[in-house]
């Protein structure tokens, strides 16, 4: 069960890792592209800056095509992703690897650029491209892998240190500035960028956790969800997934039903396999959109039967009450069925019991079960084989009767009856 949940999230998680680098993706396309209009519109609107720029010899047409080009990248690194997660292919680590590199070579290019046509001056190396750097290592965290963030952070660290090295060997003009005239600057920036790797990996780390237990979370309710049928209520999920591993169960007043199909035995003897599917199925889904729609909840299907409960885990206060409708709604669903020919003439049998019980999950980290255990559910399932022995289709016991003002009249007392494993009678109410 752990080796299928874990290979459940490691292929969830692939996807949602090409999701995240196509997010990525279409964020550095808006970048390159913004970039490359702040370099076109700066004749407009920064003309004194523009000119300044251009009296120095620098080519001003190079920023921005350097921008468009970078943004033609982006596009094909977004469509690779587009077609992986289409294909539901996986991911190529050398495209991963690769563009890491390749984006965090992008400032380095513009400072040697810039440096280059600055007789290789030191000041290129804090002109603004040094600062790009950062952003690349703060787009690594999309990347939902830490190892990639860390690589993203030496590779620019690396970079911008050899490119100190080049530029201090052969620089022909260094501002007389005695903050740019000290090595242990550049040395600082070149550790804050191989620092600053980590750190966004340690930030990607805290995503990935954050990403699986969101998918955890979600296999939790499915969990659930498959142990009540596919008709549960957020209200029941979430009451659920609230419990902790070592909540010991709390006592809830509670209303069972026990529903059964009377012999069973013999008719499976006459259908066959198909037939007796499509049987049961026809039947349970009638009678728990019935239990559904009054509040309660299928908590074990019982080969021919099941139990129900109402009051756990969540309660409107009408327990008994919505109880007693479902198994009325049951009676007279199953009833028009049987009359339109839709089913067989079966009989079935219905024992409903109130009282306390310890409601919890029950299990092991990886597999639980929300079980109902005490005296109510035992009697209440013995009072539905009484229904064999008086002919009966609903029998209520006096707990359920006593709450059921609107109803009485509908149920007649069969007196006190000696129950097996009961030390006491107990009073029973017929369905007339």
């Amino acid at each position: 069960m752990m080796d299928f949940q874990r290979e459940s999230f490691d292929l969830a998680f692939s996807r949602e890792i090409l999701r995240s680098e196509l997010r990525r993706a279409t964020a550095l396309i808006f970048i390159f592209l913004v970039g490359a209009s702040v370099f076109l519109l700066q004749p407009v609107f920064f003309p004194a800056i523009y000119e300044f720029i251009q009296s120095t010899g620098f080519p001003v047409w190079v920023p921005p095509v350097y921008f468009v080009s970078l943004s033609f990248y982006a596009l094909l690194l977004r469509l690779y992703f587009g077609f992986t997660i289409k294909r539901n292919g996986e991911i190529n680590p050398f495209v991963r690897y690769g563009s890491a590199f390749f984006e965090s070579s992008i400032p380095t290019f513009a400072i040697f650029f810039v440096g280059y046509n600055s007789n290789h001056s030191l000041d290129a190396l804090n002109t603004p491209p040094s600062y790009v750097y950062f952003l690349f290592i703060l787009l690594s965290t999309l990347r939902l892998e830490e190892r990639m963030s860390i690589f993203s952070g030496i590779v620019a660290s690396v970079q911008y240190f050899c490119l100190f090295l080049y530029f201090k060997s052969f620089s022909f003009q260094i501002s007389p500035i005695s903050v740019i005239e000290n090595d242990s600057i550049f040395f600082a920036k070149a550790g804050i960028l191989f620092g600053s790797g980590f750190i966004a990996g340690f930030v990607t780390r805290q995503i990935k956790r954050a990403v699986k237990s969101s998918y955890q979370h979600e296999v939790d309710k499915n969990q659930i969800r498959s142990l009540f049928g596919q008709h549960v209520s957020p209200a029941v999920v979430n009451r659920l997934l609230d419990q902790r591993d070592d909540w010991e169960g709390e006592v809830r007043h509670v209303c069972m039903l026990f529903f059964d199909i009377r012999n069973f035995t013999q008719f499976s003897e006459t259908q066959s396999p198909t037939d007796l599917i499509k049987f049961l199925n026809t039947v349970f889904s009638c009678a728990i959109d019935c239990v559904n729609a009054n509040g309660g909840i299928i908590n074990k299907f019982l080969g021919d039967g099941f139990m129900a409960v109402f009051g756990a885990p969540v309660s409107d206060g009408k327990d008994i009450s919505n109880a007693v409708t479902a198994a009325f709604q049951i009676r007279d669903t199953l009833q028009s069925l049987i009359q339109t020919q839709k089913l067989p003439p079966i009989g079935f049998g219905m024992g409903l019991h109130s009282g306390d019980a310890v409601t919890g999950n029950v299990g092991s980290k990886d597999r639980k079960e929300y079980t109902i255990i005490g005296d109510v559910v035992n009697l209440a399932a013995r009072i539905e084989q009484l229904n064999k022995e008086y002919d009966s289709q609903i029998l209520v016991s006096e707990e359920v009767f006593q709450e059921l003002p609107n109803k009485k009249n509908d149920f007649v007392e069969l007196g006190d009856i000696k129950i097996k494993g009961k030390s006491l009678p107990v009073k029973i109410y017929k369905l007339v």
